[in-house]
């Protein structure tokens, strides 16, 4: 039996939504299938402001800080100064927790699958684990409210380092947040202009609803998302079926179908697909494809 099984935050999220009402139509499911509300990094950041009972004591970045995830829904929007923070600051998190004990090539493995540390990390808070004592200071034990506390503030220095500026208000999370869809043309210098799509700022995280997970091994570069999203009413005599992929038919770069439906997947539009053939002037050109031996 494995041990990947998903995160629950994203189920959670669903759960929350549906709860919203009982008649649901496609205007709600497109927002569902589009949102990017963490649980998880709620639940988290709940803990961080609770190690904080000197908030009002602390240094003008610290406070500020603060303030902004007080009022924050886990919401990991790409213009989110919010998620910026807490993005930051959980990466650091599970570095200052895992790697002294695992040593820098384990844990590098260990972060290599996101599911494992998010919900090793989620529990550990809860029993505020010896996970969290840091074993280069022998002369110490350190708690979990020290390890988040020490993660803030470099968090915070990484965050003014990136954007020049102590002011949250300019942190954007998707400035860090960073998608491109390589092709495996593009370790040519000279071709990867013309083959990978992107990079974009986007939002989201792994457990988010729309999957935006970065790899833990190189902050914040997203390599998981839906790859395709579909939507299926019944009902609807005038659209079956709604969906989007990620790039477009075609595997020819210069094509015009090669990245015609980024721009769709990005901003959570859909393609809205006829239960019928197109007939007359909607027929634009026909391709038809013959067996060989056959006329």
């Amino acid at each position: 039996m494995g041990d990947l099984w998903e995160d629950p935050s994203r189920a959670i999220r669903i759960e929350e939504l549906l709860k919203e009402g009982n008649n649901f139509g496609i205007t709600d499911f497109v927002q569902m299938q589009g949102d990017v509300v963490s649980p998880h990094m709620l639940y988290m950041t709940e803990f961080l402001l609770r190690a904080f009972p000197d908030s009002l004591k602390q240094g003008s970045a610290v406070r500020a800080a603060l303030s902004k995830l007080r009022g924050w829904n886990g919401g990991m929007i790409a213009d989110g100064p919010e998620a910026a923070i807490a993005a930051q600051w959980l990466q650091l998190v599970l570095e200052m927790t895992y790697k002294d004990e695992m040593g820098p090539v384990l844990y590098a493995n260990y972060v290599h699958s996101a599911l494992l540390p998010m919900r090793a990390i989620r529990y550990h808070a809860m029993i505020d684990s010896r996970w969290f004592d840091d074993v280069t200071t022998p002369n110490r034990i350190e708690t979990r409210d020290d390890i988040l506390r020490r993660a803030l503030g470099r968090a915070l220095d990484s965050l003014h380092k990136r954007f020049d500026s102590w002011d949250p208000a300019t942190w954007r999370f998707g400035a860090m947040h960073i998608l491109t869809f390589p092709h495996p043309f593009d370790k040519n210098e000279k071709m990867r202009g013309i083959v990978d799509i992107g990079p974009f700022e986007i939002g989201g995280a792994n457990t988010t609803v729309n999957n935006g997970e970065w790899d833990l091994n190189q902050p914040f570069k997203v390599r998981v998302g839906p790859s395709m999203r579909q939507i299926v009413d019944f009902a609807d005599t005038s659209a079956f079926l709604r969906s989007v992929i990620t790039s477009g038919a075609s595997g020819q770069p210069l094509n015009q179908y090669y990245k015609n439906q980024t721009v769709l997947w990005m901003s959570n539009g859909y393609l809205s697909l006829s239960p019928t053939a197109p007939t007359g002037a909607k027929v634009t050109s026909v391709t038809r494809l013959v067996a060989r031996g056959e006329s």
